[in-house]
């Protein structure tokens, strides 16, 4: 149990000019705490969390990040079907966050779903650890929040619907598989979401 004394000492141990350390975040912590134009920091969420993050017909935008582009999705304003849209060339990230949240307030998306690529065994590597990192700073960059959703096999599901359904050369089916990809898996969450 802590004493009366001892509550009244705590804010005494803490240096709040201090900088930090290691991290994002170099300016004292009293400067941080006074200033309000900066934005929280945005937790990645649950996807019925970020659901409820939702107003009316809000959409949801589908990511499906890779090395070289990145392909893009957007959901009806039910949140029943996804759609592919387009994608975008990967580059700096504040470039591409520019990009995707002039589609969110052109296409009143209020939230992120991001592709997260684990193995097929289910457990997270590095690859997964760059997506979620990507992510996480894709939110703070655009200020939506943003959830991470398994799109293990989206791609070769989107080559298979391509190659198969519609008959798509191999050249086409290049610049294409991205926003399928990013469709399909933006539409496996949306299911996902809806039965939790």
């Amino acid at each position: 149990m802590w004493t009366i004394s001892e509550i009244a000492a705590i804010p005494a141990l803490i240096d709040v000019n201090a900088a930090a350390p290691t991290g994002k975040h170099r300016t004292p912590l009293a400067s941080r705490l006074d200033r309000i134009d900066d934005r929280p920091d945005m937790p990645l969420l649950t996807l019925p969390a970020l659901r409820a993050c939702l107003t009316k017909d809000q959409r949801l935008i589908g990511i499906d990040p890779g090395s070289k582009t990145i392909g893009l999705a957007l959901s009806d304003v039910r949140l029943t079907l996804a759609s592919p849209f387009g994608s975008l060339k990967r580059g700096k990230l504040k470039a591409n966050a520019a990009e995707i949240l002039a589609l969110a307030r052109k296409e009143n998306a209020g939230g992120l779903v991001v592709g997260l690529p684990l193995s097929m065994d289910g457990t997270s590597g590095p690859a997964a650890q760059g997506a979620s990192d990507w992510a996480l700073a894709l939110s703070e960059a655009t200020g939506l929040p943003a959830a991470l959703f398994d799109e293990r096999l989206s791609s070769a599901a989107a080559n298979r619907f391509l190659i198969s359904e519609a008959d798509v050369s191999r050249r086409k089916r290049a610049a294409s598989v991205d926003r399928f990809a990013a469709s399909w898996m933006l539409q496996a969450a949306l299911d996902a979401s809806r039965l939790e």
